[in-house]
């Protein structure tokens, strides 16, 4: 039997994800499955189809590492991947965004989700100008109070297994970051859970991927790996994190 979807964000250091509506070579794609990231997540804002879905997760089978899909749309929604992962907005002023299509979708496929390899993941969007923050309305970026709300109500009030500080592409403050961490560190001592923090945005060489991965549980790289030296770029963060771990402690005095 495969393990549920939060044990496996307890080994996840370093995650990759990729845009099924950006088109990778199949040499590309195996290089990204055997740079030493944790995991693959297929997900996007724009462009999405059963078809490209489809077509990337077969292009990674079989990857070494786990494959997962974020069901950003019911576009998204195919057999075959490793796990599930289904974003919620939490900054979002629409309820359609927090809970409204979730409902409607599990009116329609609830008996059939495959729920040991499926979870929810609380977006915090941090970044008003990407696709994703104006596809669900977020107009201006929360503040430190704003986000530790978010927190809060993701990993405190609904325990979520997943907080992901959203940067789209936009490199964000390892402070504010920081700050976040030790909000659902904090959360996890008193209830006994273990929510992940994740952060993506910007991260585009070394330097960046250790210096988020010190305050984040999992930092996630994307679109670095498009540029022509994207795969070099990937291989790089992940030898800057898992140099991380072998001998600087994280935020709370363990380990990050």
């Amino acid at each position: 039997m495969q393990p549920a979807v939060p044990s496996l964000w307890q080994g996840w250091r370093h995650v990759v994800k990729l845009d099924p509506d950006k088109p990778l070579s199949r040499s590309q794609l195996r290089a990204v499955a055997r740079s030493g990231t944790d995991a693959i997540i297929l997900g996007g804002t724009q462009g999405i189809t059963r078809t490209k879905v489809m077509g990337l997760l077969a292009a990674l089978r079989p990857a070494p590492v786990p494959v997962f899909i974020e069901v950003s749309s019911t576009q998204a929604v195919l057999p075959g991947a490793d796990g599930y992962l289904v974003p919620v907005a939490l900054n979002s002023p629409h309820h359609r965004w927090v809970a409204g299509l979730h409902l409607e979708a599990l009116a329609r496929w609830g008996a059939r989700v495959p729920w040991r390899r499926t979870a929810a993941m609380g977006y915090i969007m941090m970044n008003p100008a990407s696709a994703a923050a104006r596809q669900v309305g977020v107009a201006e970026a929360p503040d430190l109070s704003g986000v530790l709300a978010c927190v809060r109500l993701a990993a405190g009030l609904w325990r979520l297994p997943v907080v992901y500080l959203e940067y789209s592409g936009r490199y964000g403050s390892p402070g504010l970051v920081a700050r976040a961490r030790r909000a659902v560190d904090h959360l996890n001592r008193q209830m006994g859970a273990s929510t992940r923090l994740v952060y993506g945005g910007g991260i585009d060489d070394g330097a960046k991927a250790a210096a988020m991965a010190a305050v984040a549980h999992t930092v996630v790289i994307g679109n670095v790996i498009y540029r022509p030296d994207g795969v070099e770029r990937l291989r790089a963060t992940v030898r800057a994190v898992r140099a991380l771990d072998r001998g600087r402690p994280g935020p709370g005095g363990e380990f990050a």
